[in-house]
């Protein structure tokens, strides 16, 4: 579920990011994910760390808690491995806040590679529902509206025109379809394309 999607379904919800980390640890500082009372999106790296993370942020949002600070030792202490330590912020997310995470969220979907799918037949279908679930932009081309619109909704922008020149992305890999009888679109697309992110 994109960002956006997860916060229009979850109204009340805490921001949780690693502001500082020492030694081995799940993610780098810097990472962060949301919690709300039933559901959570993105990741600081799973383990036991992440469900204390959980609850605390669940136990701010019952309790009407606006913000904590957690000093963590990654160790026997709460049963992980790791053995670094990490300092987590955690904040009741407000107007203010969704924006800012909606940005971030926004600048680095723009940093991931970009992943150009040339054909939206049944095999381009396949490689796009596996790379919607990875750190990699999207890129369906095809001529064939139909086929388009069975291709994953991953946070696609229909008819997206991609930018030229030396804006445009450098694909991190592509598939190419069997030649076409007739031309069809190609990256950059002037014709039905959808980028899944």
């Amino acid at each position: 579920m994109i960002l956006k999607a997860f916060l229009d379904a979850h109204p009340d919800a805490v921001e949780v990011r690693l502001i500082r980390v020492r030694g081995s640890a799940p993610r780098e500082a810097g990472a962060g994910m949301i919690v709300s009372p039933t559901a959570c999106h993105g990741t600081i790296g799973g383990g036991q760390l992440e469900y204390m993370v959980i609850d605390a942020a669940r136990a701010m949002l019952a309790r009407h808690v606006a913000c904590r600070d957690l000093d963590i030792p990654l160790g026997p202490e709460i049963g992980q491995c790791c053995g670094g330590h990490v300092t987590v912020t955690l904040r009741r997310m407000d107007a203010a806040t969704r924006r800012a995470a909606l940005a971030r969220a926004g600048a680095d979907a723009a940093a991931q590679p970009h992943v150009c799918i040339m054909g939206a037949g049944h095999v381009g279908r396949a490689l796009a529902r596996l790379m919607v679930q990875m750190p990699v932009r999207t890129l369906v081309v095809d001529s064939r509206p139909a086929e388009l619109a069975l291709c994953p909704p991953g946070g696609r922008a229909p008819r997206e025109r991609p930018a030229r020149g030396r804006d445009r992305p450098r694909p991190a890999g592509q598939r190419l379809r069997h030649p076409h009888p007739r031309p069809c679109a190609r990256f950059p697309a002037d014709r039905a394309s959808t980028g899944a992110q």
